[in-house]
């Protein structure tokens, strides 16, 4: 077997396995904003713009009978005037619950939820993009919970606002078709100084 032979073999096979691997990745960010008063580390706060974002994966929703959830992932809040801090609970995740229509941030060792209710929710699984949708606060946020700053604590808080945003990710029809242009122009080049 020749050398460019051997090249255009190893180029069919890198692009056959190329093509399924780009569907593997199914990056998504959850966000829920409002106005909400509480205090985190021993700072209050009042009434101030808050942001709660959860980055996971979609592969990593289940599916309990009754609770769609999603964890792991990488879970902040940004309150206004304080800073941004990151959740230190490995089982604080993103869950929705189609039997009472909402999505919150949710943690089931301490209880700590802070989302939306719409009943958009009834058919949401976690694992598409959607909203921005406003609905009525989800909060059991005086179950504290630990962060990078300190417990969090909400007290209360006004209507939110949720969106799920899917990242971008080429679909393997698209690294398919690269693959199959460079084994063409490897084709091309090899021809040429045949």
């Amino acid at each position: 077997m020749s050398f460019a032979s051997k090249i255009f073999s190893a180029l069919t096979f890198v692009a056959v396995l190329a093509a399924p691997m780009a569907a593997l990745a199914s990056p998504i960010t959850y966000t829920t904003t409002g106005l909400a008063s509480g205090s985190i580390g021993g700072t209050s706060f009042t009434n101030s713009s808050i942001t709660f974002t959860f980055v996971g994966d979609t592969d990593n929703v289940n599916f309990n009978g009754s609770l769609y959830t999603n964890n792991p992932g990488v879970s902040t809040v940004d309150i206004a005037g304080i800073g941004t801090a990151m959740f230190t609970s490995s089982t604080i995740g993103f869950a929705v619950e189609p039997g009472y229509p909402g999505a919150a941030f949710y943690d089931p060792a301490t209880s700590f939820a802070f989302g939306t209710t719409s009943t958009v929710f009834t058919s949401y699984a976690l694992d598409t993009a959607i909203g921005p949708i406003t609905g009525g606060l989800i909060s059991n946020g005086t179950q504290a919970e630990a962060t990078s700053l300190g417990a969090l604590v909400i007290t209360g808080g006004t209507p939110t606002t949720f969106q799920a945003a899917t990242g971008v990710t080429p679909e393997p029809s698209t690294v398919a078709l690269l693959g199959t242009g460079l084994v063409g122009l490897f084709g091309i080049v090899r021809r040429r100084f045949s």
